[in-house]
């Protein structure tokens, strides 16, 4: 799997969209780049691919979503083949400033606990957490 930014003008315009394409197994070509997932008008950013125990994630933001979490997520139990319709995170407690950009360097604790980095205000970063697998989420500085 593969994904990139596409705009018809700047970062963050609204039409912006995720390009993504996959490298079938056993293929030689890549399937042809398609905007996917797209929100019309929400500027959709910042794709980050995850792979955890045989499952592939794939978090992304839209930072011009209206009311819009700070990220949103999908996953794959066939290596990208299909996906789980998007998933918007359910919060445990109060959530700081963000801005809706996940940050690639997601992990799991050895507690089995998420961790996934997304831009904060300003030049800070904001660490959301989830300890059942994606059901919750919980923003790890307002905890």
């Amino acid at each position: 799997m593969a994904a990139y930014y596409n705009t018809p003008k700047e970062e963050n315009d609204p039409d912006q969209t995720i390009l993504t394409m996959r490298l079938r197994y056993g293929a030689e070509d890549w399937d042809l780049p398609e905007p996917w997932p797209d929100f019309a008008d929400a500027a959709d950013a910042a794709s980050v691919f995850w792979t955890d125990r045989g499952k592939l994630w794939f978090f992304f933001g839209s930072p011009r979503l209206l009311g819009g979490p700070p990220f949103q997520f999908l996953t794959s139990m066939d290596s990208g083949a299909t996906w789980s319709a998007v998933q918007f995170p359910k919060f445990e407690g109060a959530i700081g400033k963000f801005t809706p950009q996940p940050i690639n360097s997601v992990v799991r604790g050895r507690d089995g606990t998420i961790y996934l980095p997304v831009d904060g205000s300003g030049g800070q970063s904001v660490l959301f957490s989830s300890s059942d697998n994606g059901a919750t989420w919980r923003d790890t500085l307002v905890w």
